[in-house]
């Protein structure tokens, strides 16, 4: 700032105005600050602030952006770019948001407003705010006319109203931005592109395009060798053969992912997917390990302020609890997931959440009414968000709530009927379940064993450990039933038991237990 290597502060620090802290020097007070800048000409503070900033380039960046704008540079606003950038891949999204306002409002050609709009809208997505972001990316498109910029700002667009749950006009938007981004050869906007496009499918249980747009996500990123596209390919095609009940080819996918996202330094992608680790590990039968897992799942997104992961992370925390008996602890989680769900306006996850508070409840001997209430403004929310997420499961939920039989095969064959659809494929695996317990039940022997047939068939492709047992506990509780000699059946119940006593399966190991002692 003095332009001279020999200038010392010993005279200053003399007087008492400065003092030496940590290698460099801090004014005595604040009143001494202040009266020596109110001193200086405005010309001389900007030329001071200019020297500053240049300074803080290589060392700090937001002092780097704050000296620019006091020294009133055309450079600040994209320096505040610069700065909100660095917050929001650190997951500060709220620091990222207050730099984005601070260079939109000295930022005055549309040049300079692009890249802060597109900034502010990613943050706000990421900080749950999709609906705000969704206003913003608009007002990104309307500041440039330049090709790959609107392909980018409608690729943020759809981005948000997938998360608003908009799968219509997210769908349209990008097919706006493919158009744009095929006629320029954009490969890194292709990739995002699929991406987008098969996880909307996804829900929609449109099962071939979901595999196809994010194989196509993955070739697209390998051509633009980005790294981090590639691996978030992973996670899609996780998700592709998650929907069509290929669990164990899914987790394998996940768990690249993941390993993948962790040692480049993708924290994002990976907070994103750790959830899907601990959900698969249920169908493992690794009850214990899936809780462990949620539990950290949910720990990384509260540290990375990514809510939706977190609101995911606490649905399989409270699935991994259900499954071991652990139903206090489970309802904890969908409570929180309740609250995350309002909040970002993420309808499509409320009746996933529905259906392990209403297991929960079960468990705990609730009274079936409110249960059945809940299930049937969860099938509502499900008929309006894409019927194929979640429908039957809700409906197999119900048919167990309901006393009458008449009224649970009503359920089932409701369920059976969107079966016979598109679903994605933990509906079949959920349904299937509940609705051989449900027989069981009404001992209804010979239907029990029909859906135990119909779970083996739709998993006959890659059976997993989870489908295994449901069907062979089936099996074994209806030969039991019809009154086979219980020296017959014994060896096969203890063989389940100590299964479910592996697995931490409490629930299923009682449901044998009472069986064998009746």
């Amino acid at each position: 700032l003095m332009g001279s290597h020999q200038y010392t502060c010993s005279e200053l620090i003399d007087h008492a105005l400065i003092k030496p802290h940590d290698g460099g020097f801090l004014f005595q007070h604040a009143l001494v600050r202040d009266g020596a800048y109110s001193s200086l000409l405005k010309s001389r503070r900007r030329e001071l602030h200019e020297k500053a900033a240049g300074w803080f380039e290589e060392r700090d960046v937001t002092l780097w952006a704050l000296h620019l704008d006091r020294a009133e540079s055309p450079l600040a606003a994209g320096a505040y770019s610069d700065v909100a950038r660095h917050h929001a891949d650190q997951f500060r999204f709220e620091t990222a948001l207050e730099a984005v306002t601070r260079g939109l409002e000295i930022a005055e050609a549309p040049a300079a407003r692009y890249p802060l709009l597109m900034l502010q809208g990613e943050s706000l997505r990421e900080n749950g705010q999709a609906a705000h972001s969704i206003e913003t990316f608009r007002m990104a498109l309307e500041a440039t006319e330049v090709d790959p910029e609107r392909c980018r700002a409608l690729i943020g667009l759809a981005a948000g109203m997938r998360i608003t749950d908009d799968y219509d006009g997210a769908l349209g938007v990008l097919d706006q931005a493919e158009a744009l981004a095929v006629a320029d050869s954009l490969d890194t906007e292709q990739s995002d592109i699929h991406y987008y496009r098969g996880s909307i499918f996804f829900p929609l249980a449109r099962i071939e395009g979901c595999l196809k747009e994010h194989r196509a996500a993955l070739e697209a990123a390998e051509r633009a060798r980005a790294p981090e596209r590639e691996v978030r390919a992973l996670s899609g095609l996780g998700d592709a053969y998650y929907s069509s009940g290929r669990v164990l080819t899914a987790f394998r996918y996940f768990e690249r992912c993941i390993s993948l996202s962790r040692e480049h330094g993708f924290g994002r992608v990976a907070v994103d997917n750790e959830f899907m680790e601990s959900w698969c590990r249920v169908y493992m039968n690794q009850m214990e390990v899936a809780g462990a897992s949620a539990a950290m799942a949910i720990e990384n997104a509260r540290q990375s302020h990514n809510q939706r992961a977190e609101m995911v992370a606490h649905v399989a925390a409270a699935r991994a609890l259900v499954e071991q008996g652990r139903n206090e602890d489970a309802v904890v989680h969908t409570d929180h997931g309740f609250e995350l769900a309002k909040l970002l306006g993420a309808n499509r996850f409320m009746p996933f959440l529905t259906i392990y508070w209403a297991y929960a409840r079960e468990g705990q001997g609730m009274a079936r009414g409110p249960i059945l209430t809940a299930l049937q403004e969860a099938l509502a929310t499900a008929h309006e968000t894409g019927i194929g997420f979640l429908g039957p499961w809700v409906l197999g939920m119900m048919a167990r709530m309901h006393e009458s039989r008449d009224e649970s095969l009503a359920a089932l064959s409701e369920g059976e009927t969107l079966l016979a659809g598109d679903c994605v494929g933990h509906n079949y695996i959920a349904f299937y379940s509940d609705a051989m317990d449900v027989s069981l039940r009404h001992q209804d022997w010979d239907e029990a064993e029909r859906y135990s047939d119909a779970l083996e068939a739709y998993t006959s492709g890659e059976p997993f450990p989870y489908s295994d047992f449901m069907i062979q506990k089936t099996r074994l509780l209806a030969r039991h039933g019809r009154g086979e000699d219980r020296e017959a059946t014994a060896g096969s119940f203890q063989q389940l038991i100590d299964q479910a006593n592996t697995a931490n399966m409490l629930v299923q190991r009682q449901m044998l237990e009472r069986a064998l002692a009746g």
